[in-house]
């Protein structure tokens, strides 16, 4: 294990302070957006997906700053692989939820496209995860760079291309919106839960 070791120690410096950084604030904004007690489902999803984004930097933390030997480096980057792809599963929702027709069904389209993405997300997460996906150099030293296999090519191209069709959703669903909408999307966004009418 990378834990325990002494020159595993862990000091402050800069990339402390950023992903610490980067992982408190997602979980702040999570948590303000689920502050009020009746919180709608979309504050929950945006909640989950910051919880993801902050579970993500500890990961990237960890191989970055704590480990040395190829088996450890390589055991954080499978984990650091999966859960990026993971974090664009709660977003994915959280886009579709913005996007559909309020107090209506989700239309047959968007149930599919979401469906189909969040199957495509978890068999690359659990490819990255489970079979040979990345080339790290065998000798000691902090992590700095790996080779990517054809797994994590297909992962990383899974993760773009579901990444592209959140945004063109977010883009159309925010060019077809109202300002009083645009309004809650932009108070939700920020984490300011406590805003939006319930």
């Amino acid at each position: 294990s990378c834990w325990g070791r002494p020159e595993m120690e862990f000091v402050m410096s800069y990339r402390t302070v950023i992903f610490a950084f980067a992982a408190l604030s997602s979980l702040l904004l999570g948590g303000l957006a689920i502050w009020p007690r009746r919180s709608s489902g979309a504050h929950w999803i945006f909640a989950a997906g910051m919880l993801a984004l902050a579970v993500e930097n500890g990961a990237a933390y960890v191989l970055v700053s704590a480990t040395s030997s190829p088996e450890d480096r390589l055991l954080w980057l499978r984990a650091w692989s999966a859960v990026s792809v993971l974090t664009l599963v709660p977003w994915g929702y959280f886009v579709a939820r913005l996007c559909a027709p309020a107090g209506r069904p989700w239309p047959r389209p968007l149930r599919l496209v979401v469906a189909a993405g969040t199957v495509a997300l978890l068999a690359a997460a659990t490819a990255v995860a489970t079979l040979p996906a990345f080339q790290i150099a065998d000798v000691p030293g902090p992590f700095f760079a790996a080779g990517l296999d054809r797994v994590a090519l297909w992962s990383v191209t899974v993760q773009i291309v579901a990444t592209v069709i959140m945004l063109g959703g977010l883009e159309a669903c925010l060019r077809t919106s109202t300002t009083e909408t645009r309004w809650r999307i932009q108070d939700l966004v920020l984490g300011r839960g406590a805003t939006l009418p319930r």
